[in-house]
């Protein structure tokens, strides 16, 4: 699920999980995932590189053995903890993996804008040649623009890349 998640942005499969009423609820929307799991794995379509990593790790005879026990759950409290948990295991894996993409991206960015001579020794600068640089870091390093304005913003991570010298 945290592999749909990073690819597709959508959230829509981890609620439907953790919002289950009943074992048979579960194991449908279990296996609606797994259908798209498995569709996105032929398609070929997993860019980001952390996330084909996971999707490359995943162990499918734990995966099995996870809805094995997931039939097994006899009532609705335990059934609603290991949804729970599974749930907030996609999130967390998802939410890693997003982090350490625009960790790296904004390294990139860095090294683009010290390799230009515009690395500024503080957030304030730093954000502001950012913006003003956007469109051609964007060209140059193949990424949207979007993107990179949206790490102009991220003024804790830009601090923290301006105290380490730029990553």
């Amino acid at each position: 699920m945290a592999v749909l998640l990073v690819v597709q942005g959508s959230y829509t499969h981890v609620d439907k999980l953790s919002q289950a009423s009943s074992k048979d609820l579960a194991l449908y929307y279990a296996k609606e995932a797994l259908r798209d799991y498995n569709s996105l794995l032929s398609s070929g379509k997993i860019e980001d590189p952390e996330a084909k990593a996971l999707a490359d790790s995943v162990n499918y005879r734990l995966l099995e053995e996870e809805l094995d026990e997931l039939r097994s759950k006899g009532n609705l409290p335990e059934l609603r903890e290991m949804v729970s948990y599974i749930s907030s295991q996609a999130l967390a894996k998802a939410a890693d993996i997003r982090s350490r993409g625009t960790y790296n991206l904004a390294v990139k960015v860095v090294d683009w804008l010290r390799k230009a001579g515009k690395f500024p020794a503080d957030v304030k600068s730093l954000s502001d040649a950012i913006n003003a640089n956007a469109a051609q870091i964007s060209r140059e390093l193949g990424v949207e623009e979007e993107e990179v304005r949206a790490l102009a913003g991220n003024r804790p991570l830009l601090n923290y890349l301006t105290k380490k010298g730029g990553g």
